[in-house]
């Protein structure tokens, strides 16, 4: 593989020192987001193009954190770097040396700022909302003129090109962590006015991101041992109801498949059987509970 290296400033502008634990965590974090970089490049200048990145740290400054990153990016060979940097040039008409670092800087801000978006819930307050959204329109807006394209086709582009969308929020957490503990804190990357991110956006980001759970989900279980509790020979939907030790302690509503026949289940206490398991997240105990059982298929157990 043949690699190519850029190196970025990201500065604090924290008014006192930031703890050490502080430090790691934006580290991890912008780890977390830079791991993004390869599709968003690939994305917005040519498919398949970059192959992975790494980040390195180069220097940390004490006082108001500095840091300098050093990202290698790795391509299959020097002719894809060579056409992956043509290609760059021409969509920004930028003839300089240093435009692939200078897009580079502008990607990670974009990524940050949309990892900010990302942790945004429904019971976000509207100023917290409006400020994430306004400072994310803001960095997309630079980054799209950057890159001649418009800020819609660049949002597209990131909705659908990043494929960790929870790495990326829990990355943006940990990267703003550190500024948090000053109010007026601003986080600068590469020393560009134009993709700050704000001190009310870092305020308003959240502590932490638990991603919100699905609403329901469905698991299958080839071969489960299932206890028949209560039947109903005239409907494979109504009136069954059963017991899955290890996953439910009780009684839960079963279906059965319209292929099998209900009157030899029913003489069943115990199968093992074929079962998708359908479960509902309740957000007051914070776990899934089953809801239902459908019964594909079973077996005496022997």
């Amino acid at each position: 593989m043949y690699s190519f290296e850029t190196v970025h400033h990201i500065e604090y502008t924290t008014r006192e020192a930031v703890p050490v634990t502080e430090i790691i965590k934006s580290l991890q974090g912008f780890d977390k987001i830079v791991q993004e970089l390869p599709n968003l490049a690939n994305a917005l200048v040519l498919e398949g193009a970059v192959k992975k990145v790494e980040l390195y740290v180069q220097e940390i400054s004490a006082g108001s954190l500095d840091q300098d990153f050093i990202l290698r990016f790795f391509f299959k060979d020097e002719q894809g770097f060579n056409e992956w940097i043509t290609t760059l040039r021409e969509k920004t008409g930028m003839d300089n040396p240093k435009v692939a670092s200078a897009v580079i800087g502008s990607l990670i801000a974009a990524a940050l700022a949309y990892g900010i978006y990302l942790t945004l819930s429904k019971d976000a307050s509207e100023a917290a909302t409006a400020t994430i959204t306004g400072n994310q329109n803001t960095v997309i807006h630079f980054v799209a003129e950057t890159l001649n394209v418009s800020s819609d086709a660049l949002m597209q582009v990131m909705d659908t090109s990043i494929r960790d969308k929870k790495m990326l929020a829990q990355g943006a957490v940990l990267a703003v962590h550190p500024a948090k503990a000053d109010k007026e804190a601003t986080i600068v990357i590469d020393g560009n006015e134009k993709t700050i991110i704000e001190a009310k956006t870092i305020q308003a980001a959240p502590e932490r991101f638990d991603p919100p759970q699905p609403e329901s989900k469905v698991e299958e279980y080839p071969r489960a041992l299932v206890q028949i509790r209560a039947t109903d020979l005239d409907s494979e939907k109504q009136g069954w109801r059963c017991i899955v030790p290890g996953l439910s302690e009780h009684r839960v509503k079963m279906v059965v498949d319209p292929t099998v026949d209900r009157t030899k289940l029913a003489r069943e206490i115990s199968v093992m059987a074929s079962i998708a398991v359908t479960s509902k997240f309740n957000p007051e105990k914070k776990q899934y509970q089953i809801t239902e059982v459908f019964l594909r298929d079973w077996e005496q157990i022997k």
